[in-house]
């Protein structure tokens, strides 16, 4: 074999050596950044999801305080007129960030409901929906160890919803009834988790169409909101 030939065959095998050293090295480098996209990915959902059940926590407690509550337990009774006033002024809902207040008794009669605008301290509708809900007995507790918390899809907006049955301070029963709590889940709060969370969130609605690269995560993973109540 004369000395050009070697020369190519020694060319073309440093030349292979070197494209397989590269791919070898491109492919390992493309795979350490998509394990760390996903990692960072999936510290963003974590993040957002701690952040939603921490209002939903928050929610759930407030409910309890108020609900164990012996001042509770003779209103659900007599309604009287000085715990309204003393207690369920439109700015004392707004700065325990509640938007909805009903107070339902044993026989599954709304006793009282309050709605208030949480930016204004304004009254406002109250959400139809939840009325129905509460008339078809899907937010009303069953017992004095029962609760209801998580989502509601709602015309309006998506809504955090936490009910407990109504007992005397020391959480003793009889129950006499059930109090709920909502609150909105709407761009104020949207606005808010982003601050929180350090993340660029969107937020849209399960029974509305979907924009095109959400659709495939719709029908893998999304159903109606009620679902999450339990």
């Amino acid at each position: 074999m004369d000395i050009g030939k070697k020369v190519l065959i020694i060319t073309l095998f440093i030349f292979a050596v070197l494209t397989t050293a590269f791919t070898f090295t491109h492919n390992m480098q493309l795979s350490n950044f998509l394990e760390l996209e996903q990692h960072d990915t999936l510290e963003d959902v974590e993040r957002v999801q701690n952040t939603i059940n921490t209002e939903q926590s928050y929610l759930d407690y407030i409910v309890q305080d108020w609900a164990c509550w012996d001042d509770t337990y003779r209103f659900i009774e007599d309604t009287n007129e000085q715990y309204i006033n003393i207690n369920l002024q439109n700015q004392t809902l707004a700065g325990i960030n509640v938007n909805v207040m009903i107070f339902v008794n044993d026989s599954g009669e709304v006793v009282y409901v309050k709605s208030v605008d949480i930016r204004t301290s304004e009254e406002s509708p109250v959400p139809m929906e939840l009325l129905a809900m509460i008339e078809n007995g899907s937010l009303l507790t069953k017992g004095e160890d029962d609760s209801i918390s998580g989502l509601v899809l709602l015309d309006e907006d998506p809504m955090f919803i936490a009910c407990h049955p109504i007992l005397k301070t020391k959480c003793e029963g009889p129950s006499k009834g059930t109090l709920i709590f909502g609150r909105y889940f709407d761009d104020e709060l949207l606005d808010s988790f982003k601050k929180v969370t350090r993340s660029s969130l969107l937020m849209y609605r399960a029974d509305e169409e979907l924009p095109s690269d959400f659709q495939a995560v719709n029908e893998n993973t999304l159903k109606p909101k009620f679902d999450s109540i339990h």
